[in-house]
């Protein structure tokens, strides 16, 4: 059997992840917005059976068209992401 240390599968998902669904379309509302003092956004995306973390950094934020808000059904494009030192997967926004 293959031994894997925990960053080597957390890299291995990420890579599985990212590879498998590209860039894509995601709609929901957004929820739990928070506008860090970095400039970035971080919120989740839901609809009436899940939720997804998703973040917007500074530079893709600044250059949105829209202002976004707590509540507000939103379609966005980006890619489905990890973020291997947590083990977490997210979504991050390129645009609304």
């Amino acid at each position: 059997m293959e031994e894997y240390t925990v960053t080597q599968l957390s890299n291995l998902i990420k890579k599985s992840i990212e590879q498998s669904f590209g860039r894509i379309y995601l709609k929901g509302e957004i929820s739990g917005l928070k506008i860090h003092s970095s400039g970035h956004a971080y919120f989740s995306l839901k609809d009436s059976e899940s939720i997804i973390a998703a973040v917007c950094w500074k530079w893709s934020l600044q250059r949105q068209t829209i202002k976004i808000e707590e509540g507000m059904e939103v379609k966005c494009f980006g890619s489905a992401t990890v973020y291997p030192p947590q083990s977490k997967y997210q979504f991050a926004v390129e645009r609304f």
